[in-house]
């Protein structure tokens, strides 16, 4: 847990890493100071486990930055990588230091999470339609070459701090999805809220890292 909140603070603060090819450069320099002559064995074996847990530790903290490790949610079996929480998380931070708004930080980030959980379900939900990737593309394609397109995605990069992948990962595809699966649903008779209400109450979640349990359907904290 601690490893997550550290990583929440320092994306929070927007640090980025050093160019790889400095990093190199400059552990390499160090690596050669450490282990000259004049360096005792004893120092040396001390160096080399240093670096050694260096490594380890970068490599690890790198997958949990990238989100390519670790998952923070499993809905209905689908796991949801850190990333997706962190990059939302990020840009509620920069909505928060740019608007000067005082928002509630645990109300936010537990609604950041109720999102990616309704998300997974409106993928499942769409895989069972046999929706193509290719309508969802021109969809949002459609989207975002309406006259004010480019209004959004400035308006969205200076509130949230988001590039226009970002955006389009965040905020557009999620809603285009829930659009189209709302007017399948519709053709069938059926209320999108009516089937979100029933598929959260039957959805089996399963929540890593946050002070939150699923809890008949809604995200409660998690007793202490």
């Amino acid at each position: 847990n601690w490893l997550l909140l550290l990583i929440d603070k320092l994306k929070i603060l927007k640090i980025k890493p050093v160019h790889p090819k400095l990093f190199v450069k400059n552990f390499m320099t160090f690596l050669k100071i450490s282990l000259t002559s004049e360096t005792s064995n004893g120092m040396k074996k001390t160096f080399l486990g240093l670096i050694f847990l260096f490594i380890i530790g970068a490599a690890a903290l790198f997958l949990v930055w990238s989100g390519a490790w670790f998952h923070i949610l499993k809905v209905n079996g689908v796991r949801i990588r850190t990333g997706a929480y962190f990059g939302r998380v990020s840009g509620f931070e920069h909505y928060r230091r740019t608007t000067k708004e005082e928002l509630d930080e645990n109300a936010v980030k537990r609604g950041i999470v109720f999102s990616l959980i309704r998300e997974a379900l409106i993928k499942e939900e769409l895989a069972k339609f046999d929706i193509s990737d290719n309508e969802i593309k021109d969809r949002i394609e459609k989207e975002l070459n309406r006259p004010d397109g480019g209004k959004f995605e400035k308006a969205t990069e200076k509130l949230y701090g988001w590039t226009s992948q970002e955006s389009m990962k965040f905020l557009i595809e999620p809603q285009i999805r829930q659009d189209i699966l709302a007017e399948r649903l519709e053709k069938d008779g059926k209320d999108f809220n009516e089937w979100l209400k029933e598929r959260l109450q039957k959805a089996d979640v399963k929540v890593r890292y946050l002070p939150y349990v699923w809890q008949n359907g809604e995200l409660v904290d998690k007793p202490r």
